[in-house]
């Protein structure tokens, strides 16, 4: 299907502003959810963003906020992700906490289901209710759905069934294939149900997770889905190190409990900024160069990464004098299992860059279009100067998820060492030009 990309990224990647609260206080309340076939309802714990910290304060009046439905995990309640999901509420978030197969060792599977997306019925229902402190305060256009462990495979096969749903980001999910003590698990399986999904995926794990390993779970899950996609494992992370109550079950964890929360909480956030509130700032650190930064400190985060499609540059170096405009050829190929078209865009760039085309046309699975960046070297450029712009596609399915390379115009001084060293460099890579060029008649 798609290319992977095993990068290594460290704890700083971890360790930074989306980890830390957001402008609101959080508030928090138990709600209950009318449920077909159940008198009592199920109750439902909701986290939002607060004019004052605490327990039924009143919401935030900066709204409509994103909805995230998030799903417990085995045996455990909403409340094990307290501190997380608060988080979230600090930056914006309304969550939906389902309490549907709490502390129960034979859950409902098909109930758990159903009932993460009856709970984002209820809070879309409360925009429009009078009197309610969530009136005209929920953006129902905007929903992602979460979870950990069981609650992560139910919020996968949730999202392959409601399709409102615009993004998933899971902690430690499981494949459903396994009922534990009870033996194998019936249909539905979340690597099956994830086949049926064209939103973007993250699947977070920990590599010292010995009850929903990831060999087993994550990467199965991965390999069955189709881009955008990615695994970001943490190194020594540990399964109940996704809750507030870290305990390893025959694990070696290789970071505590507060490291990996903030790992969640910074993976979390700028997913979810990025697909449910549209922050493109946001896109760099889940698909672009801060994702690809490497470092030697401990932990370290191994990310599989697919977007679902590549960009490249036929000569990513070219020389020219000061004025020159020069020519860049680029391929954009659509890896992913469905349809899609790209826009472009450049960042980083101190010299002129512009498109032969700003979007591409729609492309189908394993198609390509072929285009044009020109990167006008300014007037007053001295030798030995040197402009690199950042080159990247931008889905406009999801909105969010990007491909990029990099594109560098160079002034050298005529016969030195620098202009000869980068012209053997550009001789080595010129095997790739006639592909490129048959390429460009792929689709115009």
């Amino acid at each position: 299907m798609s290319t992977l990309l095993a990068l290594l990224v460290s704890s700083v990647l971890a360790a930074d502003s989306y980890s830390t609260p957001g402008a609101y206080a959080w508030g928090e309340t138990m709600v209950n959810v009318p449920t077909p076939g159940l008198p009592s309802g199920v109750d439902a714990k909701v986290y939002y963003p607060a004019v004052s910290q605490g327990s039924n304060t009143d919401v935030s009046n900066a709204g409509p906020f994103p909805v995230i439905a998030f799903g417990h995990g085995f045996f455990f309640g909403a409340s094990s992700y307290d501190s997380t999901l608060r988080h979230l509420a600090t930056r914006g978030y309304i969550v939906v906490a389902t309490s549907s197969q709490e502390l129960t060792f034979n859950p409902n599977r098909e109930q758990y289901i159903s009932d993460m997306s009856r709970s984002v019925d209820y809070i879309i229902t409360q925009n429009s209710t009078a009197g309610s402190p969530f009136e005209g305060r929920v953006n129902s256009a905007q929903l992602g759905i979460s979870g950990h462990s069981l609650g992560g495979g139910i919020a996968l096969v949730a999202a392959a069934r409601d399709s409102r749903f615009k993004a998933t980001a899971t902690l430690a999910a499981a494949s459903l294939r396994d009922a534990g003590p009870l033996g194998a698990a019936p249909p539905p399986y979340a690597d099956v149900e994830v086949t049926k999904l064209n939103i973007p995926i993250s699947l977070m794990n920990g590599s010292a997770d010995g009850v929903i390993p990831i060999a087993t779970n994550g990467q199965v899950i991965y390999d069955a889905a189709s881009g955008p996609r990615m695994l970001p494992s943490q190194t020594g992370g540990f399964h109940q190190g996704f809750t507030d109550f870290p305990f390893a079950i025959g694990e070696t964890p290789g970071v505590t409990g507060a490291e990996q929360l903030e790992f969640t909480r910074a993976e979390l956030t700028s997913f979810f900024d990025l697909y449910l509130k549209g922050d493109q700032s946001a896109w760099r650190r889940q698909w672009g160069p801060e994702r690809l930064a490497l470092a030697s400190d401990n932990p370290s985060i191994l990310t599989q990464l697919d977007p679902g499609f590549s960009i490249s540059a036929l000569d990513p170096t070219l020389f020219g004098k000061p004025g020159d405009i020069k020519n860049y050829e680029l391929v954009i190929t659509n890896t992913s299992d469905h349809a899609d078209r790209y826009d472009l865009f450049s960042e980083d760039n101190l010299w002129g860059v512009s498109f032969s085309a700003l979007t591409t046309p729609v492309l189908e699975p394993g198609e390509s279009f072929a285009l044009d960046a020109y990167v006008s070297i300014p007037t007053n450029a001295g030798m030995n100067s040197l402009d690199t712009a950042l080159i990247s596609g931008r889905s406009a399915l999801d909105g969010g998820t990007r491909a990029f390379t990099y594109i560098t115009t160079a002034v050298p001084e005529t016969g030195s060492l620098l202009c000869c060293g980068l012209a053997l460099l550009l001789a080595v890579a010129g095997w790739n030009r006639e592909w490129l060029k048959s390429a460009r008649s792929l689709k115009r």
